[in-house]
């Protein structure tokens, strides 16, 4: 079974594909998360929660991007100012779903965790340690910006053979996030970036 688009995510307007910037495929919006597949990247937004049918969709993204790509696949994870943190489980549902998505070609995972100041500096601070304290499959780091972790990825994939642009890669990111955000602003209330 696919993913396919909801009806808030048809009716999301997108620049036309000649302004430089590849569209990408928008698989699923709502409060909680945007997923978007392009090139060799899996997607996610969250702006809301992490709940067991987010990750479950994910994970089958993923999934269909590795049989598109079998070379290799990178997932970004762009956690917005308004994403509630996940519960316990969530995080353990979410890493072993990595880990079957890296024994399948998944390269690496970048998480963006864009709040910003001293608390976003602490919080990247944590989950780095975290990661590093984790058993994993998959190589996994923290950003507080989609372009470095576009230049990472890009760098993971590059190791396996595969050549994704580091610039496009983050205005795609770029877009989508900035897309995103006026899409839950007109329908979920006020943004905050």
């Amino acid at each position: 079974m696919g993913l396919t688009e909801n009806t808030a995510a048809s009716a999301w307007a997108l620049p036309p594909p000649g302004l430089l910037l590849p569209a990408g495929r928008l698989l699923h919006v709502d409060r909680n998360q945007a997923l978007v597949s392009w090139d060799h990247l899996v997607l996610v937004i969250w702006r809301g929660i992490c709940d067991g049918p987010a990750v479950q969709r994910l994970e089958q993204a993923g999934m269909e991007a590795l049989r598109r790509h079998p070379d290799g696949v990178a997932l970004m994870g762009v956690v917005e100012p308004s994403a509630v943190p996940p519960a316990g489980a969530m995080r353990a549902a979410s890493a072993a779903a990595n880990d079957r998505l890296a024994r399948h070609g998944l390269v690496g995972v970048a998480g963006v965790l864009t709040q910003s100041g001293f608390a976003g500096s602490v919080v990247r601070g944590v989950i780095t340690g975290l990661t590093l304290l984790a058993r994993s499959d998959c190589p996994f780091k923290v950003f507080e910006n989609h372009s470095s972790a576009a230049a990472w990825l890009s760098r993971q994939l590059a190791a396996k053979g595969v050549r994704m642009g580091t610039l496009e890669c983050a205005q795609v990111v770029g877009s989508y996030r900035s897309k995103y955000a006026e899409h839950w602003q007109r329908h979920f209330g006020t943004a905050t970036d």
